[in-house]
């Protein structure tokens, strides 16, 4: 009983946490884990880091910028227990 208590209250508060923002993030696209399990993410220079999510096209594009240093517009949110953002739009800064 103690065990699913415990786990409702981490839904809970992933629910909670779960609220999303508009932002804007510069940083360098890197891709990460093992085939066929990657998925990119933004990377800034402090070490902050979000998993990119966004339609097949966006991710394909973004997927081909890696290493280079991107500007992208979304909202934060959270995918599989990361942080995440919900791309709307992006700009190569440079390669």
């Amino acid at each position: 009983m103690l065990c699913v208590a415990c786990c409702i209250s981490c839904l809970q508060r992933e629910h909670v946490n779960n609220n999303p923002r508009d932002t804007t993030f510069i940083g360098f696209i890197s891709i990460s884990g093992n085939e066929p399990f990657t998925y990119i993410l933004i990377r800034d220079t402090l070490g902050s880091s979000f998993e990119i999510v966004s339609d097949s096209l966006t991710m394909q594009r973004l997927k081909q910028c890696q290493g280079y240093t991107v500007k992208l517009q979304g909202t934060i949110t959270r995918k599989h227990f990361r942080k995440a953002i919900v791309v709307r739009s992006f700009i190569i800064l440079n390669n």
